[in-house]
């Protein structure tokens, strides 16, 4: 199963797909998109290391350079701090205008 909701904006319209399997097709439907080869997934923790591993092995099989980084789950971490800490890791990682950053969660992500 495959549905897709188009979400309508004055700007930057986009569209939310939601698709049985579908993190293990993420790699496949980022092709499609010719997006850069550099990803950073951003989780934390507990949805990482239930769905991390299938997140990466799908852009890694499309050719993909695939690192990650963690922030704790919780309100607290809703901060200054957590994201001067994914902006350190893509500098780090020297991701470019077409890299891409992937949210894998909700919340603080």
């Amino acid at each position: 199963m495959h549905s897709i909701i188009p979400v309508k904006l004055p700007q930057n319209a986009y569209e939310i797909h939601i698709a049985t399997d579908g993190l293990r097709e993420i790699g496949q439907k980022a092709k499609s998109l010719n997006i850069g080869k550099k990803i950073l997934v951003i989780s934390n923790p507990e949805i990482f290391n239930y769905y991390g591993q299938t997140v990466i092995d799908a852009f890694t099989k499309q050719g993909y350079e695939v690192n990650y980084h963690l922030i704790p789950a919780g309100e607290s971490y809703k901060t200054l701090d957590s994201i001067a800490q994914v902006y350190d890791k893509a500098l780090s990682l020297r991701l470019e205008r077409n890299s891409t950053m992937v949210a894998l969660g909700g919340g603080v992500i």
